[in-house]
């Protein structure tokens, strides 16, 4: 047993040895030879390469028998992403300052990108040809400024000087900045939006919109919380939507558009309901008014916020809010005119017609001379 337990001990101060002068001095790219070289046959790596932002927790990365690239955590002293062994698969590219700050990063596999937390232990959906992150060179200057003032000698006034342009200041501590994060992706030649929420160790994606050749014409990110943007994507795959939109903050209301018929219709309330049939060519609420305003074929129905057509006899050919001093009401124009109604119980607000739908406000001023 002699000639096995001498190797082994040697190994063993061997493997320590190397491991001991990474922990106690930092590598950088002025290390020497021999040192790099330990370090690379350490993590059985064929090639090393340098993150350009120094301030990073991921110095370098290495690149694995299988030819991905993997980053090397300076806190913890290993590779990120190598257990398990299947997230081995991918390469990772070196987060931004930003990306770091808000702990995701970009993984390439099979050829397409993809976002994954630096928590996880799976491989996410990787099924991007291109992720473009709009707002994030601001985010990043900012996060570079920072890191820069907590890097020098204690001093209160530069502590002071980096929390206050913290964009943690603009949208409140308690505020994950992956809402605030203006995602798109390119797949098959098309623009879509990307919003990112986090979900345990996890970052989740959820595409909205139809794909758009030009990336300006994607629309806006949501802004919705994690809930909210289950509830769509919920809704979205259970009524075959090509296109849904929350009505609001949390998407309370939807608007979604059918895969089949390309028209619109009212989805969610108290769950992944079908509230108004996807029939319209277009549907707004109006919160003031509480009813939902829909065309079809440049004829306008108006519904309560019990989803029923409060004006089902009428041919309408136009619509508008109208305030009436202490409430509101709809003016819907037909053949002969203007006529005013209250929009959650379809009753007629005051007698006879108008021009216009500015002079109801008329009529209704005067409703008692009528009587």
């Amino acid at each position: 047993m002699k000639w096995l337990v001498l190797p082994l001990l040697l190994g063993a101060l061997n493997l320590h040895a190397q491991r001991l002068f990474w922990e106690e001095k930092e590598l950088n790219p002025s290390s020497t030879p021999q040192e790099l070289n330990a370090f690379i046959s350490h993590f059985k790596a064929s090639e090393i390469e340098w993150n350009p932002n120094k301030y990073s927790n991921f110095p370098c990365r290495l690149k694995n028998s299988k030819g991905n690239w993997q980053l090397f955590d300076k806190t913890t002293k290993i590779l990120l992403f190598s257990y398990p062994k299947k997230l081995n698969k991918m390469s990772v590219e070196f987060p931004t300052p930003a990306q770091e700050e808000m702990d995701f990063t970009v993984v390439n596999y099979n050829g397409k990108k993809g976002v994954i937390s630096f928590y996880s232990e799976f491989i996410p959906p990787v099924n991007w040809d291109e992720i473009v992150f709009e707002n994030l060179g601001e985010l990043d200057e900012t996060f570079t400024k920072i890191d820069s003032l907590l890097t020098l000698p204690f001093d209160e006034e530069n502590h002071l000087e980096a929390f206050s342009i913290s964009p943690y200041e603009l949208y409140g501590s308690e505020t994950s900045l992956l809402e605030h994060l203006e995602v798109a992706g390119k797949k098959e030649g098309k623009w879509y939006r990307i919003d990112l929420r986090a979900e345990g160790p996890d970052i989740l994606e959820f595409v909205s919109g139809v794909g758009c050749a030009d990336i300006k014409d994607i629309p806006r990110p949501t802004y919705l919380p994690l809930s909210a943007l289950d509830l769509m994507a919920q809704i979205q795959k259970e009524h075959k939507l090509d296109l849904i939109e929350a009505q609001d903050a949390n998407a309370i209301y939807c608007y979604g558009r059918s895969v089949k018929t390309h028209q619109w219709g009212v989805f969610g309330g108290e769950g992944a309901f079908e509230l108004i049939a996807p029939i319209y060519d277009s549907v707004a609420y109006h919160d003031n008014a509480h009813c939902f305003e829909l065309w079809l074929e440049g004829s306008v129905y108006v519904y309560d916020t019990g989803y029923e057509d409060i004006l089902p006899e009428k041919s309408l050919s136009d619509f508008q809010v109208i305030f009436l001093d202490y409430m509101y009401g709809v003016g819907v124009k037909d053949e002969k005119g203007w006529h005013l109604y209250d929009a959650q119980t379809g009753d007629r607000l005051v007698k006879g017609t108008a021009p216009t739908a500015d002079a109801l406000v008329d009529l209704w001023l005067n409703r008692f001379d009528e009587e």
